[in-house]
């Protein structure tokens, strides 16, 4: 069984990439209301080191670095969007190929089209990186019942829109800070999108 990890390495993380590579210039340009970045600056979270899993072109990571001098990191599957990028990796969430800690770790947008069975190693790769003390940030879109949908880039896929959140909200480690639920900032009329931030206290 071919998992979707492999697919986007072989070419769906390409097909998403180019489908979305203009809205992701546009997004850049409106980057003051992006859901992410509004939530960090809420927070006060705008400091170290980010690492932004599922971050297409980097276009998010060039922002918090210009704007607020982070050190950013960022892994993609799609060679289109990673290649000649000095501080994204391609790979996926799954494996992480960092060894080291972050302060802030942001699954961005990508959740939903991820294999549902490699969820609970998705999250443990998540918290692997995460600082103790950091924040852990799940972007995506928002249902509270599961809902199953075929994916636009590769027919044998499905996308599950779900509460993502609920991956680290039950840990007794991790503390929900934030959460908002909202419409993508450049599509008012889009499903909804929802934004948990949650902090890693071990001790």
């Amino acid at each position: 069984m071919i998992k979707n990890s492999e697919r986007y390495l072989n070419g769906v993380g390409d097909a998403y990439y180019l489908r979305r590579k203009e809205v992701l210039k546009n997004l850049k340009k409106i980057w003051e209301s992006d859901p992410i970045i509004v939530a960090m600056q809420s927070l006060g979270v705008t400091k170290g080191s980010y690492l932004e899993i599922g971050c297409a072109d980097g276009w998010r990571l060039d922002v918090l670095r210009r704007e607020f001098g982070m050190d950013c990191w960022g892994i993609e599957p799609s060679n289109e969007a990673a290649f000649g990028r000095q501080n994204i990796r391609e790979g996926t969430a799954d494996d992480l190929p960092f060894f080291e800690e972050f302060d802030v770790v942001s699954f961005a947008y990508m959740l939903y089209a991820v294999d549902r069975s490699d969820l609970f190693k998705i999250a443990f790769e998540g918290d692997r990186v995460l600082k103790d003390g950091g924040h852990m940030i799940v972007y995506d879109f928002y249902s509270n019942v599961p809902k199953l949908k075929e994916n636009p880039d590769c027919k044998e896929m499905l996308t599950c829109k779900a509460d993502y959140g609920g991956m680290f909200r039950w840990h007794p480690c991790y503390y929900e800070k934030y959460e908002k639920v909202q419409h993508e900032p450049d599509n008012p009329k889009s499903h909804p999108v929802i934004v948990n931030v949650f902090q890693k206290q071990l001790f």
